[in-house]
């Protein structure tokens, strides 16, 4: 394969990677690569952020020593944790990296990573049938330099794929993943297997009804005590639970006297470790079985506690399972419907209905981008096959040409020896026009991918910041008011409420799809922002806007500062006493060098240790986290490194706290 086409596989990572970090300064200082990398892949369900820094400072000291295998084996390792982070974009790009760089090495190691990459990959698409057989490549590819570890994930992913498909390639491979599992020293992996092998026994047991159970039981109740023994050993925290609700599960499908208690205690245990390493799937799926179970013993009114605390947990998540939540709503449902409490049945049924379109639009959106993903990989691998065939037509007429001159030069070496020399010559600068023309394509290929990919973040960063904008809570707060001034009587405040509202709503809808507005305007949606939560705080604060020193024709990216404004009503001024009237000031002003705008906001609130303290009071487990400044950085950092903001807590004479400043440095333009 030629130069020109291994730059085009491996310079869409290195521009990703490029991107992602901030500075060498902040990367951990060692130099074993294989440990390095092995540390990061094992935090990748702990922490991420030092996850992704372990896995690119192994991918930097690869690059740096110039060792391709190991570059390839990083790229695979950083395609696993983009799909866990769901960005199946960067996830297929750098599986294909991978693929096509150990492709070029012919080592089996590197061809293993990527084929377990790509076949996980696959697999998250639903297309089992490719997934099962790149697995099947990958444990091969695996099994030649005796990689057990890797043999063993890889076959568990193949048995755990054929599941409900074939029970007798499910057993046979989860038989060599124990096999292989039984020569390595990974606990983590060694779980892993286990309860691969256990989800099979627990499968053979729902088939066969007259079945024994006591197999399956014994068994996690064996893989519950070798937890016990390596816990530290074990870094994939959700599999540490698993087994304990497998066994609340038997106890539950197959009760026995006596098995109640063992039931509870055993979901019990589940629930403590879910809560303690934030293990979604099990808590909620923990909950749900222990509902279950009150509704057979007809203790609804316990049942309906769990089926609530798992709707306050999933809404208290910053992301939420649509899917869990419409399920919840729906043992509600059948609650309500057991009790004969119709009132509350249509409650729940709203509910319900409500998230269940959630999670079919959230469904559909992801497949169309799984979709996107899947067309653009099919449409680079055709590309590649027809360069492929390209060049072989190319090589094979080449060594036509020079067998023909040879021959040519043999009988007829000193009548045509000027011609043939002549006949090199054009062939020889016809291929460097191809190999030029060639490059120019792949150049004008890159260039559109990039664009592409430009494009589809800034409407990714669009679409997330007109969501952080139209803060749920805020809208229904504002229609709350309205409501409640109607029926009030109060004509004049809720016809003033509603035409602020509405006009905040056009507002926030025009803006999100300009990239620059006067500022002007800005300070005019941040007043009338303003406004309305003084109306839904009962005029308990002040504020003040001061943008003087600033030329006209000034405009700025619409909505930095609403989500600034939004947390220092929130946390700071909306928790103040009533004896201490709140004050919110913003100033804009230009620095003398004309680089940035500077926009302060201080207010006279509770301060950040206070809020964040008072959560802790309130037993909050799952803390929001502001979606908006997020955002807001993601959108200052594009723009250079000179703009940002800064967040600060301001204190009096006496050592205490008497507010909150925010700092933002914003890019402008002149119209």
């Amino acid at each position: 394969m030629s130069g020109s086409k291994t730059l085009l596989y491996l310079l869409f990572p290195c521009f990703a990677f490029l991107f992602s970090c901030k500075s060498k300064n902040q990367l951990p200082d060692h130099r074993d690569i294989t440990l390095l990398r092995n540390k990061g892949y094992n935090l990748r369900f702990t922490d991420t952020t030092k996850s992704l820094a372990y896995q690119q400072t192994a991918l930097i000291i690869a690059k740096k020593e110039n060792k391709a295998e190991e570059i390839s084996i990083s790229y695979a390792l950083l395609s696993l944790f983009y799909k866990k982070k769901f960005q199946t974009n960067k996830a297929q790009l750098y599986a294909d990296s991978s693929y096509y760089l150990a492709a070029q090495l012919k080592s089996s190691r590197a061809m293993g990573y990527a084929y377990m990459a790509t076949g996980l990959l696959n697999s998250f698409f639903s297309e089992t049938d490719q997934a099962i057989n790149q697995l099947i490549l990958a444990y091969q590819n695996f099994r030649q330099p005796g990689d057990y570890a890797n043999m063993a994930r890889v076959a568990s992913e193949i048995s755990n794929l054929y599941a409900d498909k074939d029970a007798v390639k499910q057993k046979k491979y989860v038989t060599l993943a124990l096999n292989a599992a039984a020569k390595t020293n990974s606990e983590d992996e060694k779980l892993y297997v286990r309860l691969s092998y256990g989800n099979f026994l627990i499968a053979e047991k729902r088939k066969n009804p007259f079945l024994s159970a006591d197999t399956a039981v014994n068994y996690f109740k064996e893989t519950i005590r070798q937890i016990e023994k390596h816990p530290d050993q074990i870094y994939t925290k959700s599999n540490m639970a698993v087994p304990y609700l497998n066994l609340a599960v038997l106890y539950f499908e197959n009760p026995f006297p006596g098995s109640e208690p063992l039931f509870l205690q055993q979901l019990d245990q589940a629930l403590v470790i879910a809560r303690q390493y934030n293990i979604r799937n099990v808590y909620r799926n923990s909950l749900g079985l222990k509902g279950e179970y009150y509704i057979q013993k007809k203790d609804y009114t316990t049942a309906g506690r769990l089926f609530k605390e798992g709707i306050a947990y999933q809404e208290a998540m910053p992301y939420h399972d649509y899917y869990t939540l419409s399920q919840f709503y729906a043992a509600m449902k059948k609650l309500a419907i057991l009790q004969q409490d119709y009132k509350s049945y249509e409650l729940y049924d709203r509910g319900f209905m409500k998230y269940n379109a959630f999670e079919y639009n959230e469904a559909t959106a992801k497949a169309l981008q799984n979709a996107d993903v899947r067309f653009e990989s099919s449409q680079k691998a055709k590309m590649i096959k027809t360069l492929e065939k390209e060049n072989k037509l190319q090589r094979s007429n080449k060594w036509f040409g020079y067998g023909t001159a040879f021959l040519l030069a043999i009988g007829l070496l000193f009548m045509f020896r000027s011609y043939y020399f002549r006949q090199k010559y054009y062939i020889q600068n016809e291929t460097i026009f191809r190999d030029q023309q060639k490059n120019a394509e792949l150049r004008l290929q890159l260039e559109k991918l990039q664009t592409a990919a430009a494009t589809s973040e800034k409407l990714s960063i669009e679409r997330r910041l007109l969501q952080s904008q139209i803060n749920p809570h805020f809208v229904f707060n504002a229609l709350g008011n309205i409501q409640s001034f109607i029926l009030q009587n109060d004509t004049r405040n809720a016809v003033l409420y509603l035409a602020k509202f509405s006009k905040l709503m056009r507002q926030i809808l025009e803006f999100t799809t300009r990239e620059f507005i006067p500022l002007k305007d800005e300070i005019d949606s941040l007043r009338n922002y303003i406004e309305l939560q003084q109306l839904r705080l009962n005029n308990s604060f002040d504020y003040t806007i001061i943008d003087q020193g600033i030329e006209a024709g000034i405009s700025i990216p619409p909505m930095l500062i609403q989500p600034f404004v939004e947390n220092a009503i929130e946390h700071g001024l909306k928790p103040l006493p009533a004896t201490k009237r709140g004050d919110l000031q913003l100033a804009f002003s230009l620095t003398e060098n004309n680089t940035y705008i500077s926009c302060t906001l201080t207010d006279n609130g509770v301060g950040i240790n206070f809020s964040m303290s008072n959560k802790v009071k309130n037993k909050l487990e799952y803390q929001h986290r502001s979606m908006g400044t997020l955002i807001t950085k993601e959108r200052l950092t594009s723009e250079g490194s000179i703009y940002g903001f800064s967040i600060d807590e301001m204190k009096n004479d006496q050592g205490q706290i008497s507010g909150t400043t925010a700092v933002i440095k914003i890019p402008f333009i002149k119209v």
